[in-house]
């Protein structure tokens, strides 16, 4: 019987994504993965390059942030056939522990013959000392870039039995570039002190105080985003009463607020947005709970 696990590395993938959809690599909350739509790519690529074999399950490795466990990692736990495997800590030599954890689960698996193919997803050229070792074992080696398989180190291509790699074309099918606050370049705002006009030094004014929306207004328009977006998962496992908003969704609710006031938020507006939101995630959760009460009396 022939059996394949996928096994992702996610800094690598995160990193690739966010190069080729932005630019430029970038910090974690930057790039939103719509989790179950990934999942459901990766075991089509499996199913494609192994059509008469059976899937063990889909590794997914990644270190912790500095406060440990993110949403992110919440919303993988609650995925079929995935499991997250965290290695190392945040810091110094995180990429080192997770090839490490990689390479022991698939030494493993090889010497138990509970798969015959491997497919990965990594970037990393010291994983080619496992591949070879697993290759001896007959285990074939499947490898999948993000990107263009010229940007791979040559050492892991060339070990590879079989090479496939996802172009922007996929990568729009499941992920989104959010990127960094923008702020207008200093001299943009020394341009117009000095003279020059908001059309040649692209900087435009603030919106008025009267034709800016509300912040609540602001709060719903992500609360209704998230609710149908990416981060749809993430965002359904939100609780009353946090004391911080995961990043990954309070970097869209920054950014939807930056496209509706046509300018970065001050700190106080900032605090005020993310109470407003707050607010629609407790009057939705005490909703539901009073629509699971009336079910039950009924």
């Amino acid at each position: 019987m022939k059996r394949i696990a996928i096994f992702l590395d996610a800094p690598y993938f995160r990193s690739q994504v966010s190069l080729l959809l932005g630019g430029r690599h970038a910090q974690r909350h930057q790039v939103q993965i719509d989790l179950p739509a990934l999942r459901e790519h990766l075991l089509n690529e499996a199913e494609d390059q192994l059509p008469d074999g059976d899937l063990l399950r889909v590794y997914w490795y990644d270190v912790p942030a500095r406060s440990g466990r993110t949403a992110e990692h919440q919303a993988i736990d609650q995925l079929d056939d995935v499991k997250l495997r965290l290695a190392g800590r945040s810091g110094v030599g995180q990429q080192g522990a997770l090839d490490s954890q990689l390479m022991t689960d698939l030494m493993q698996l090889a010497q138990q013959r509970a798969i015959t193919h491997a497919l990965v997803v990594t970037g990393s050229a010291d994983l080619c000392p496992a591949l070879l070792a697993v290759q001896g074992m007959g285990l074939r080696m499947h490898l999948l870039s993000v990107g263009p398989l010229q940007t791979a180190p040559a050492a892991l291509v060339a070990e590879a039995d079989l090479k496939r790699q996802w172009g922007v074309d996929m990568l729009d099918r499941f992920a989104t570039w959010v990127g960094p606050a923008q702020e207008p370049a200093p001299d943009a705002y020394l341009g117009t002190a000095q003279g020059g006009s908001a059309m040649n030094t692209g900087w435009a004014p603030p919106v008025s105080q009267t034709d800016r929306p509300s912040l609540a207004a602001v709060a719903q328009t992500a609360h209704t985003h998230l609710s149908l977006g990416p981060l749809a998962v993430v965002f359904a496992a939100l609780k009353p009463g946090l004391r911080s908003l995961p990043r990954e969704i309070d970097s869209v609710l920054l950014s939807v607020g930056r496209e509706e006031f046509g300018r970065a938020l001050t700190e106080s507006e900032k605090r005020e947005l993310r109470r407003e939101f707050q607010g629609l995630v407790r009057d939705e959760f005490e909703d539901q709970l009073t629509s699971h009460d009336e079910d039950r009396a009924d």
